[in-house]
Parts: C-alpha cells; sequence; structure tokens
C-alpha cells in the first residue's frame, strides 16, 4: 500500500513539474526573445539527460515551429501543449505513452501542413517540389517513431511501411497544390489523408490488416474529404 501511494505522489509532482515547465517554456516564448526561450527549451529537453534522442526530431519541429508561429494566446497555448507532450514522453511521465506520442505527432503534422500551404499553396513557387519533400520526411520521422509502439520487431519493415506513407502523403500533397482551395481545406484534406495513412499502417504492424478496418477507414475519409470539398470555397 505503501509503494503505491508512494508512486501516485511521485507521478503527481512529476506531472506537477512538467505542467509548470511547459507552461515557463510557453510564457518564454511569448514575452522574452526567441534565442533566450531557445537556451531554456533546450536545458528543459537534455536536462535530466535521460534518453535525449528518442524524440529529438519531434523536439526539433517544435523548436522550428516556435521559431514561425505568431505571437498570440493561441499560439502561446500550442507552445505549452507541445512541450508538454515532447518532456512528458522523453521523461517518461505521461502514462499512456503511445496515445500521447500519437498527438504529438499528429499535431506536429498539422501545424507543418498548414505553415506548408499557407507559403506554398499552388505550385507557383520554383521551391514547391523542395518543400513537398519535407512533407514527406516529416511524415516519415514521425511515423516511424510512433510504429516503435506496435508489436511489429522487424525494423526494416518498419522503415519500409514508414517510407511508402511518406511517399503517399507526398504525392496526396503535390495533388492538392492543384486544387484551388484555400489553406484551411487544403490543410484539412492532407492532414485527414495522413491520419487515415498513417491509422491503417499502424494497424497493420500491430495485427495485420482486415478487411473491415480498411473499408472502416476509407469509408470516413469519403465521408469527410467530401463534406470538406462540398464546404471549401473553389478560388477558380
Amino acid at each position: 500500500m505503501m509503494n503505491f501511494v508512494q508512486r501516485v505522489l511521485s507521478r503527481a509532482f512529476s506531472l506537477r513539474g512538467l505542467l509548470l515547465k511547459s507552461a515557463a517554456l510557453g510564457l518564454i516564448w511569448f514575452f522574452l526573445p526567441f534565442w533566450l526561450f531557445f537556451v531554456f527549451a533546450v536545458y528543459f529537453y537534455f536536462v535530466p539527460p535521460f534518453q535525449p534522442f528518442k524524440i529529438f526530431f519531434p523536439f526539433l519541429l517544435t523548436i522550428a515551429f516556435s521559431f514561425f508561429l505568431q505571437q498570440n494566446l493561441l499560439s502561446v497555448f500550442l507552445v505549452g501543449v507541445l512541450f508538454f507532450l515532447v518532456l512528458g514522453i522523453k521523461n517518461l511521465i505521461l502514462v499512456h505513452r503511445f496515445q500521447s506520442h500519437q498527438l504529438m505527432a499528429f499535431l506536429l503534422l498539422f501545424l507543418g501542413y498548414f505553415y506548408f500551404f499557407s507559403v506554398f499553396g499552388n505550385w507557383g513557387r520554383p521551391i514547391s517540389s523542395f518543400a513537398l519533400f519535407a512533407v514527406g520526411f516529416s511524415f516519415f520521422f514521425l511515423f516511424y517513431e510512433l510504429s516503435a509502439y506496435t508489436s511489429e520487431k522487424k525494423r526494416e519493415k518498419k522503415i519500409a511501411i514508414s517510407a511508402i506513407g511518406a511517399f503517399l502523403v507526398f504525392q496526396a500533397a503535390a495533388a492538392i497544390l492543384f486544387l484551388p482551395m484555400n489553406r484551411f481545406y487544403q490543410t484539412a484534406v492532407l492532414f485527414l489523408s495522413s491520419v487515415i495513412i498513417a491509422d491503417i499502417f499502424l494497424e497493420y504492424l500491430n495485427n495485420g490488416l482486415s478487411r473491415k478496418k480498411i473499408l472502416q477507414d476509407f469509408s470516413v475519409f469519403f465521408v469527410v474529404a467530401t463534406l470538406l470539398l462540398a464546404a471549401a470555397n473553389w478560388e477558380l
């Protein structure tokens, strides 16, 4: 009984410390120069020096998005939430690690897609192709980290599935650039596609795919994508 109480108290103190760190980083980002925010972010990430490279890529993406985000209250909240997830997963504070990691990955993908379509709304800019590769690589690394939670043990298979998913996302983003929609709908369609791809491939790595699962996911994709395309203001 005493061991259980100690574990509960330790978890509570850890969560309180995590909340304070993430809130502090959000406020530092908003009120102080970015270089000072960067110093605190690096310190909080590497101290304690526990498995620092486990989710190093999400940490780098969080720093990058923090640099580009407009300074407002919503962005303060996003920065705080991202660092809450990054630090909580890295230091094994969050209990439901897969769900937390999935939430962090999807949030980073959503922010990345929104920024991508805000800058490259169509094929009018020459560097759009290079930006598309960045979109694909981001999905690859984030999905590969999620694949560590599956029952699949073969590293080569997880890399191959991650690469296939990244290629599909790359193709979807390239096709969406041709659609004359605003960035909000473009982001929503690509994000929906990524969620469905990730869900199907994670299920495949866990237990193998069933026809029922494929039908469910594609039904959801078809219904939601149809609603988004119907609601979009086509900028012809």
